[in-house]
């Protein structure tokens, strides 16, 4: 309101009939017209990718209900040590009891009676069954992590590939702005040889055409650059992104790989692959606990009960002791052990030929990713080579135009080369960072803290 009554005083009819006021008033209309184009502007926060990344790991919905299965899955190794654990009884049995007898002595008498008891049983021996059950439940909960870590791997990789996307999406709008104001600046000199010279005039229409199509590539790099931002509001479960910029200061350094022998041989600490060696492990604890179906099972057992009956007993107390061992030996089941074990060995191999198969994948995907991380290395240094020759053309132009002996089109059509080739050399950067960093996801090395390291032995959590 303040600002609306300033601004009502300095256009009254006073300020324009006084001649001396004529000066400050264009010069405080000046000021107030800046400070409307100032307020208008929307404020841009920068958010960096790491922020990006721990907000994802917060967020997620996908992590969110993976994590919450984990602590789920925890309780099958609970379930898993119960087997460990004795089975105890309390039993209680009480009523009346009337017996007669036939014979010739016509026997009939009533009374009451109860008999308590506690047992104890504790097993034994059921042939490895709880230690290989046991054994199961800690590899489920194995897999189900090296799963969650691969898709917080999956995550990462997602955020820093689409904040790279529109790192360059936003370079490429500015270079393409630049293409176009050159094109402006350089028609302008080509209309005013138009009179000169008629053979210009298909070059203007040449440079309107590529002008239009530039307009379009803008429009394109902002559509994208808004599809990318969606997609990452999606990943971090954010209400909005769009008035971000993204820092991507530390992630645009190039890293020395190893050779491809030593990544395939990294491959092993892929999190997707660990799975799959953990689900065949699995299947083999299946294997063993189908097998201990086939043996006898030993269990002790304890018992302490108290019986009173009035009938029997005269009203007397009976306490009784015992302990035994049980022994039990299973012959047959409509043969359902053997068709259990049997299913158990097919599933095995199954999960074998998985691991096998997947693990020739990653490979596969890793020999690709970097051969192309070479082939964009050597296109890089090659693209940096005409772009510095194109810097030497601009500096050239320079001297020509200082020089009188050349004019502005010249320099106009060394820049707009310039840019289109640092256009190209911005994308060659940006495919060989993605590249980067797709092989350190698929080697299960991609910025987690804390990481677990997989190796061909026990999984430390």
């Amino acid at each position: 309101m303040l600002f609306h009554q300033t601004l009502f005083s300095i256009l009254s009819a006073d300020n324009f009939l006084n001649f001396k006021n004529c000066q400050k008033f264009f010069l405080k209309i000046i000021f107030y017209v800046l400070l409307l184009q100032i307020l208008s502007i929307k404020q841009v926060k920068a958010i960096s990718v790491n922020e990006l990344i721990d907000i994802a790991m917060e967020n997620n919905q996908e992590l969110i209900i993976a994590k919450s299965k984990l602590n789920n899955v925890k309780l099958l190794q609970d379930r898993a040590i119960a087997e460990f654990m004795p089975n105890i009884w309390i039993g209680l049995n009480k009523g009346i009891q009337n017996t007669k007898s036939n014979n010739a002595e016509n026997f009939s008498r009533e009374g009451d009676f109860y008999n308590k008891e506690i047992q104890v049983e504790q097993s034994i021996f059921k042939g490895l069954f709880g230690i290989n059950n046991l054994k199961k439940s800690e590899k489920i909960y194995l897999i189900d992590l090296s799963n969650y870590l691969e898709r917080r791997q999956q995550i990462i990789f997602e955020i820093l590939k689409l904040s790279l996307a529109n790192n360059l999406l936003k370079k490429q709008q500015n270079f393409l702005q630049e293409i176009f104001e050159n094109i402006q600046n350089l028609n302008k000199i080509l209309n005013a040889k138009l009179k000169l010279n008629q053979t210009i005039k298909q070059k203007l229409i040449d440079n309107q055409n590529e002008q239009l199509a530039l307009s379009l590539q803008i429009n394109q790099k902002k559509r994208e650059i808004d599809d990318n931002f969606a997609q990452l509001i999606l990943i971090c479960n954010l209400e909005n992104l769009n008035n971000h910029e993204i820092d991507f200061a530390g992630y645009d350094i190039f890293e020395k790989l190893p050779n491809t022998e030593t990544l395939v041989n990294l491959i092993d600490f892929n999190y997707s692959l660990r799975a799959k060696y953990l689900n065949n492990k699995l299947q083999i604890d299946e294997i063993n606990i189908k097998k201990s179906e086939f043996s006898p099972t030993i269990s002790l057992i304890g018992n302490l009960s108290q019986q009173k009956n009035n009938i029997y007993l005269q009203n007397q107390k009976i306490f009784n002791q015992s302990i035994s061992i049980n022994l039990k030996i299973p012959l047959f089941q409509k043969g359902l052990e053997y068709a259990n074990y049997k299913d158990a060995i097919e599933k095995q191999q199954i999960s074998l030929n998985e691991y096998n198969y997947h693990k020739n994948i990653l490979i596969n995907e890793v020999n690709i990713q970097h051969n192309q991380y070479n082939s964009l290395e050597k296109n890089l240094e090659l693209c940096n080579v005409i772009l510095k020759n194109w810097q030497e053309k601009i500096s050239i132009s320079k001297s020509k135009i200082d020089l009188n002996i050349a004019d502005l089109s010249e320099l106009y059509e060394a820049q707009i080369s310039y840019l289109n080739q640092k256009i190209i050399c911005q994308k060659i950067e940006c495919d060989r960072l993605i590249s980067m960093f797709k092989i350190k996801s698929l080697i299960g090395d991609l910025f987690i803290e804390n990481s677990t390291k997989f190796l061909a032995g026990d999984l430390h959590v």
